[in-house]
């Protein structure tokens, strides 16, 4: 899924999985990359985004590949965040925002 133009795309990985990540790839094949930087399988990827309308496809995308997805209320910067710190379990944050908000 490709974000309308008059959003952005942000995909937020830790250090394990630094320089596996193209925009210009579709989210599948770059979280097929993150998964295998990362050693996981996709049913072990953690991907958190944000709880809102523009995000249901992309949502049954990742749940359709099997990748375990938490949706939030709010809170993308704190979930970009939690992608890098060791004991986390959150391995990507992914969401499809205004460009102000970016």
């Amino acid at each position: 899924m490709k974000a309308p133009d008059m959003y952005m795309e942000k995909l937020v990985v830790g250090p394990g999985a630094k320089g596996v990540i193209d925009l210009n790839k579709p989210l599948t094949e770059n979280l097929k990359n993150i998964a295998a930087a990362l050693g996981k399988t996709l049913d072990t990827l953690v991907v958190t985004t944000l709880a809102k309308p523009r995000h249901d496809a992309v949502i049954a995308e990742m749940q359709a590949m099997g990748v375990r997805v938490f949706a939030v209320p709010d809170g993308d910067v704190a979930a970009s965040i939690l992608t890098c710190m060791p004991d986390s379990e959150v391995d990507v944050m992914y969401c499809i925002g205004g460009a102000p908000e970016a």
